[in-house]
């Protein structure tokens, strides 16, 4: 049975294709990660002596990993600073 929910659709990464089955509300950010990714590997190409793909797709995983890294301990400092909030606003209220 076909979820009605997902959509199938085909990204392009490094000149193959990719079929994907996604939630129709993740189509745009695939696109996006995909241009991302793209950017990435023009980057690559022309200002580094890197010119095996497969070496360039690793260093776009190394920066994409790098970019979550660096996004979970923004967040991570986020949270802590709003529960400080929190028990402070709710040590007010008492």
């Amino acid at each position: 049975m076909k979820d009605i929910n997902k959509i199938n659709i085909k990204i392009e990464v490094a000149g193959r294709q990719y079929p994907i089955s996604t939630p129709r509300g993740d189509e745009e950010a695939l696109r996006r990660v995909r241009d991302e990714i793209g950017g990435m590997i023009k980057n690559y190409r022309e200002n580094y002596e890197v010119r095996d793909m497969q070496d360039i797709l690793a260093l776009c995983v190394i920066q994409l990993g790098m970019n979550v890294e660096k996004q979970k301990k923004r967040n991570e400092e986020l949270i802590k600073n709003m529960t400080e909030k929190l028990n402070n606003l709710s040590e007010i209220l008492s």
